[in-house]
């Protein structure tokens, strides 16, 4: 759920962050007509994403790993699929062994594209589900745990330009985000309040078809980390005029 993160918060690698940074481990200022332009921002966005693991209150940013959301609900659609919400919700692995390839940002259109490989992710929340999957009726509240190993994420970000106080400054309009695992293990315990009966063709489903129930519930979550991402983003982007992020 890529989460994997704020890759745009990256090219806010202003001189006086850079300046400031006194560790073992400091950004190096990326010049935009260097050939390995891309190269240095990636290296910047790992390094970033390592130092602000714990959030970044003077850009904005959140914690992210494990990275907590209040809640989320996802209805159905014309009846069909499981109205899901999901409340005191936590996500660890987004941070923590991820590794950043491809790393490409495209300054005529604004775009970045890169890829990041997380060795594990847990999502683990209260829920309430209820409606059909693969026909199965399903209803239950309790706790859920949802496990993916070994998970590619490809990111698409789109940003234009906006004027503020007479200054550009890039504002995200567009984060589109695919998720391949290699593995994964969902639990949702109580359902039909713990009634095994009915709730075992239910239990069967999500243990011998776990890629394809992932793939029902995958979308809603994508799409509610995408908001997340551009949000949080776009709140430390208006700090930073587009012509101070970058050298050259």
């Amino acid at each position: 759920m890529r989460a994997i993160l704020l890759a745009l918060l990256m090219l806010i690698v202003v001189v006086k962050i850079i300046c400031q940074d006194n560790s073992q481990e400091s950004f190096i200022i990326c010049p935009r007509q260097n050939l390995n332009f891309n190269e240095c921002m990636q290296r910047n966005l790992e390094i970033a994403l390592r130092k602000w693991r714990n959030g970044n209150a003077a850009l904005n940013i959140i914690p992210m790993d494990p990275m907590f959301i209040e809640s989320f609900y996802v209805d159905e659609v014309d009846g069909n699929g499981i109205r899901q919400i999901y409340k005191n919700i936590s996500v660890t692995g987004l941070i923590d062994n991820i590794t950043i390839s491809n790393l490409k940002f495209d300054f005529n259109n604004l775009t970045l594209s890169l890829n990041v490989f997380a060795p594990k992710l847990i999502f683990a929340s209260d829920y309430v589900l209820k409606g059909k999957m693969y026909s199965v009726p399903i209803h239950g509240d309790g706790k859920c745990q949802i496990i993916l190993k070994n998970i590619m994420t490809k990111h698409l970000v789109r940003a234009n330009m906006i004027d503020i106080n007479n200054r550009e400054h890039l504002k995200i309009h567009e984060w589109q985000v695919s998720l391949e695992p290699e593995d994964v293990k969902i639990n949702f315990s109580n359902l039909y309040n713990g009634n095994w009966f009915l709730s075992a063709p239910a239990y069967w489903v999500i243990e011998h078809y776990p890629f394809q129930l992932f793939e029902e519930l995958q979308k809603p979550f994508i799409q509610f980390f995408s908001v997340i991402f551009t949000n949080i983003s776009n709140s430390a982007l208006k700090i930073v005029p587009f012509d101070t992020i970058l050298s050259g």
